[in-house]
């Protein structure tokens, strides 16, 4: 049923993290000023022994992904409205384990390489879908306490 609000909120929440799975989401300064865009599953970082080393994080390309997939799920679930909350709020607690994840990666490569780090807006993305998330749970809460009331009026 797209017409109802939470399928607007978490369609929104599913653009949001599909930008986050496929834009760069950071920047690292290297010592001659080059910028390495940073994705969620990690960075081509140039060294001058071995010339280009990758940085894997592949463990938080896998969680975004899962956040997607769950996305998708949740919309699909339409008609099993306890279930789409359930799904909502393990989404929720993954989104906001996706900040710090985020955040952890981009510091351990800053670190490891002696380099600076640039977030973008992006950043902010998971915390914003998980807010849509929220709003969505509120709405399928009421869809489900209105189907509740008239099934007490039969």
């Amino acid at each position: 049923m797209l017409q109802r609000i939470q399928t607007f909120y978490l369609i929104i929440a599913l653009l949001l993290m599909l930008v986050v799975l496929f834009v760069p989401y950071g920047q690292l300064l290297l010592v001659n000023g080059d910028l390495i865009d940073f994705t969620v599953f990690g960075a081509d970082i140039p060294t001058i022994e071995n010339g280009v080393e990758h940085f894997s994080a592949l463990p938080l390309g896998l969680l975004v992904c899962l956040i997607v997939f769950l996305l998708l799920i949740t919309i699909l679930f339409y008609k099993k409205r306890i279930i789409q909350i359930r799904i909502c709020v393990f989404n929720i607690i993954l989104m906001f384990g996706s900040i710090g994840i985020m955040y952890y990666f981009m510091n351990h490569a800053a670190n490891t390489f002696s380099i600076e780090t640039n977030y973008n807006i992006l950043i902010v993305f998971p915390l914003i879908a998980a807010i849509l998330s929220y709003l969505a749970i509120r709405a399928i809460g009421k869809d489900e306490a209105l189907i509740r009331s008239i099934d007490r009026i039969r």
